[in-house]
């Protein structure tokens, strides 16, 4: 009789066409969530999702098939390049638990349980470029599968002090499963089927391409076809000295254990890593205002499995072990907050490549980890209010990215730039209470598109405006409206990724939301 509950129901639905011709966007997603207080220091907590996106008519993507170091112009992001039929399909169904149990005023302890499930479909149109000239093959591919994910957490953390030394301690466990199933055609076994549909060119009018004759696997039958846990067990105690001086230390051992299975149910290969992550920083309070720092922090992350167009498909790869170390500068400015730092990344080169041509994420390549990629960096931000009206965001990025070892020692890795700023301004005038407008600026520089670094992206500028206005109704309810431009002067460029992909053409964006 002592419990109470809330609950939250959160709607979105979203249908209509893009910006690029003949394609078209649906997406829809209910959410609930409800919070129960069991007595007055046990609480629980449980949130359930169902979400579907739908993306038709849009063409995957451009591979380049050839070593010519030049990579084709950008054509329009408006131009037509696949059918309707052309599409990928995300479905997602996740339901969450979460136990909270006050322990005294310091303490409190948290159970946490998760089972998701997520079925993806796809069935889209590609170009694969044979020509600096723009000129490809349009290929169907169909691929997809189900992933079921279930995690359980314990955890406990507080406070307490030795002496005039205080600590904040948290420790706990968690377990992980996660278990893939490929979709296959059941005559031949296949979990990734393909067909050419004729040739175009990237800068004309669309070609007419052949029907479809191969099937849908993302809807089809499906096999287990992998399995992922994990393990951790985790601790870490921030120890405040004094009020300038604290300490973080910590340590996690995780367990991974990677298995692939073929389709008739046997187990085909498995991988198994122990590691102890041992996590520390030093923070140092020369003033109030400011505060400079060291940490060292390291990780591990299962390294999946090796995608079904590549040679090796299916196989698990090896686990994704990453170190980072920084050094960082915080300070208060007036009514802005600046923060510096400078870091190491170094993980795993991982990519999948032809063994005869050396051509990136093409059908056939060989999945695994190519060497070490170093990241030595600096970055700079700046944070606040200047005035009372105008608030503002920005920082810029440094990346010195190296390839240490293997096939492509010296090189800089696939689609990270060197350079990368960004900046964010929102002025409410005092006189039009309510009304905010604000930009967006955007600057990536040059990346690799291949291992070898041949063929390079060009650097690209965006800007964004948009504008907001907020008024009361109801007493203390909040009606909002927004209206926004994305990519203001619809300037066409390649994103830095593994394969040819446009950046979004300017887009009229306007939402209204109102407090219940």
């Amino acid at each position: 009789k002592d419990a109470t509950m809330g609950a939250r129901l959160n709607i979105v639905g979203e249908k209509g066409d893009l910006a690029t011709l003949d394609t078209g966007l649906s997406r829809y997603a209910i959410g609930l969530n409800t919070a129960f207080e069991l007595g007055e220091t046990t609480r629980l907590r449980i949130d359930g999702l169902h979400s579907t996106r739908r993306l038709s008519g849009m063409l995957g993507r451009f591979t380049l098939t050839y070593a010519d170091p030049a990579i084709p112009d950008t054509p329009s992001s408006r131009r037509s390049y696949a059918d309707r039929y052309s599409s990928n399909r995300t479905e997602i169904n996740m339901l969450t638990a979460s136990l909270i149990q006050d322990i005294g005023e310091d303490w409190v302890a948290r159970a946490n349980l998760t089972y998701s499930i997520v079925d993806q479909d796809f069935y889209e149109i590609r170009g694969n470029v044979f020509n600096v000239d723009g000129d490809y093959i349009a290929q169907l591919r169909s691929n997809g599968g189900r992933t079921k994910t279930a995690a359980a957490q314990a955890l406990v953390k507080g406070s307490l002090s030795t002496g005039s030394i205080d600590h904040s301690l948290a420790f706990g466990a968690s377990v992980q499963r996660f278990s893939g199933f490929l979709g296959y055609d059941p005559l031949t076994g296949r979990t990734s089927l393909s067909q050419n549909l004729g040739t175009g060119n990237m800068y004309l009018p669309k070609p007419v391409l052949a029907d479809p004759s191969i099937g849908r696997l993302g809807r089809g039958d499906r096999f287990r076809s992998g399995i992922t846990d994990q393990k951790t067990a985790f601790l870490s105690d921030t120890v405040e000295f004094s009020d300038r001086f604290s300490l973080l230390l910590g340590g996690r051992f995780v367990e991974i254990v990677q298995k692939s299975y073929l389709l008739d149910g046997s187990r085909d290969a498995r991988t198994k890593v122990s590691e102890f992550i041992p996590t520390g920083a030093l923070s140092y309070k020369p003033s109030e205002k400011t505060t400079a720092y060291i940490s060292y922090t390291k990780s591990v992350s299962p390294g999946g499995f090796a995608s079904p167009t590549a040679s090796n498909a299916n196989e698990p790869l090896p686990p994704i072990l990453s170190k980072q170390y920084e050094l960082g500068f915080k300070a208060e400015i007036g009514t802005m907050l600046l923060s510096s730092a400078l870091f190491r990344i170094d993980q795993p080169y991982a990519l999948c490549v032809d063994q005869v041509t050396g051509q990136a994420y093409v059908d056939g390549c060989l999945a695994g980890n190519f060497g070490l990629q170093r990241h030595d960096g600096a970055e700079l931000t700046l944070m606040g209010r200047p005035t009372r009206s105008l608030r503002f965001s920005g920082g810029i990025q440094y990346l010195d990215t190296k390839i240490k070892g293997a096939d492509f020692d010296g090189t800089r890795p696939v689609a990270v730039p060197k350079w990368s700023a960004k900046m964010f301004m929102e002025y409410s005038p005092p006189m039009l209470e309510g009304l905010s407008v604000n930009t967006t600026m955007a600057y990536t520089g040059k990346s690799a598109y291949n291992p070898q670094n041949t063929q390079q992206f060009s650097s690209y500028f965006t800007v964004d405006l948009g504008a907001r206005y907020q008024m009361a109704y109801a007493d203390d309810k909040v009606l909002t409206f927004r209206i926004g431009v994305e990519n203001l002067f619809d300037k066409d460029y390649w994103l830095p990724r593994t394969s040819l992909q446009f950046g979004s053409a300017r887009t009229l964006k306007a939402s209204i939301s109102a407090d219940f």
